[in-house]
């Protein structure tokens, strides 16, 4: 397999891993007590709702599902763009080898502006839960398919959120007392004191992505869209045990009550049986202009460590670096081609 392959693979499995490690289920189905946020939304969730797999793109325009009855499903494509798109086929990857396999699909035929096209497919056995399906048009990658309850978990890609907090500078406090201790091993002597100070917040346009630096420490958010609250992921820290070091995890979640106000809490966990959640507030004090990071235009190295989730290593049998060329466009802050594959890659 092409090495520039295996990047695109890798792009879409992290973001769908970092957003469903993080953030809260999305709205969804074709229930009939469901709330959409467009009658666009609503045609595509009573079509594709019940499928057991949904594509993961960067298109807000084209959706895509799979539904089986093993070992045959039923391949459903809407294209709500304003162009006609090519003909659509499906692969497979084993995740040991990295060998490809390519399922036809039947009737492949472009689709013109606002169709919906179905075809079917039939695979070599039902696909697992770890299997990883692409989905071409013309032989162009253009997403992932994830099973529906990874889907769910996922980030809104309908609308924006109502509130949206003020980038700029804030003021944090969080109340640190052992009366939230809860677990074994916790201090027994009561202990309370008050973090405070400033940190700097950047808000993603669309409300559904922020970063906190704070000193230059960074801790980046992303928004689900049943609570609205802004998740972490998991961040780290040593413990010391009799046993010697360990590691402890903590995350924060914050919701932002109005433009300028926010609250929330951070869940610190010593993995020895001691948890607490601390809770934090923040008040906007004034706005800051945005530092803005530009790449330069050309080709670049891209090489990638381990992988976590939860806490938890994951392992990918994908080499560990490669090239991308970078180009900016109008419409999208950052472009990074991939041989024929690409994909968009937005800075909160």
């Amino acid at each position: 397999m092409k090495l520039s392959v295996w990047v695109a693979i890798l792009l879409s499995l992290a973001l769908a891993f970092l957003l469903s490690c993080g953030s809260a289920t999305t709205s969804g189905g074709s229930g009939d007590d469901t709330e959409y946020a467009s009658a666009e939304e609503e045609a595509v969730e009573t079509e594709l709702g019940d499928d057991d797999w949904r594509l993961m793109s960067s298109s807000q325009e084209i959706f895509a599902g799979i539904k089986f009855n093993s070992p045959t499903g039923v391949l459903t494509i809407i294209n709500n763009s304003d162009d006609t798109i090519g003909a659509p086929g499906l692969k497979t990857y084993d995740l040991d080898t990295g060998d490809a396999t390519e399922i036809s699909v039947a009737g492949a035929e472009e689709i013109a502006s606002g169709e919906t096209f179905k075809g079917d497919v039939e695979f070599p056995g039902e696909p697992g839960d770890d299997d990883l399906i692409t989905l071409d048009l013309d032989d162009e990658d253009v997403g992932v398919f994830m099973t529906s309850a990874i889907y769910a978990a996922l980030p809104p890609i309908w609308g924006t959120p109502s509130v949206i907090p003020h980038p700029g500078i804030w003021s944090f406090e969080m109340e640190l007392s052992t009366a939230y201790l809860e677990g074994v091993g916790c201090p027994s002597e009561a202990l309370s004191m008050t973090s405070e100070g400033q940190l700097t917040m950047s808000v993603a346009n669309n409300g559904l992505s922020a970063m906190w630096d704070i000193d230059g420490s960074y801790v980046n958010f992303n928004r689900g869209s049943l609570n609205g609250n802004f998740d972490s992921p998991l961040y780290s820290f040593p413990v010391e045990t009799d046993e010697g070091p360990s590691w402890g995890y903590n995350e924060w979640e914050f919701a932002a009550t109005s433009t300028s106000e926010i609250t929330g809490k951070l869940e610190w966990d010593n993995n020895q049986g001691c948890t607490a959640e601390y809770p934090i507030t923040l008040e906007f004090i004034s706005l800051e202009d945005p530092t803005i990071h530009a790449l330069c235009e050309g080709t670049w190295s891209i090489e990638w460590g381990a992988f976590s989730c939860g806490g938890y290593p994951i392992s990918f049998p994908l080499p560990a670096s490669g090239t991308v060329d970078v180009f900016y466009v109008e419409s999208d802050p950052l472009h990074l081609t991939l041989d024929t594959s690409s994909g968009m890659v937005v800075l909160p």
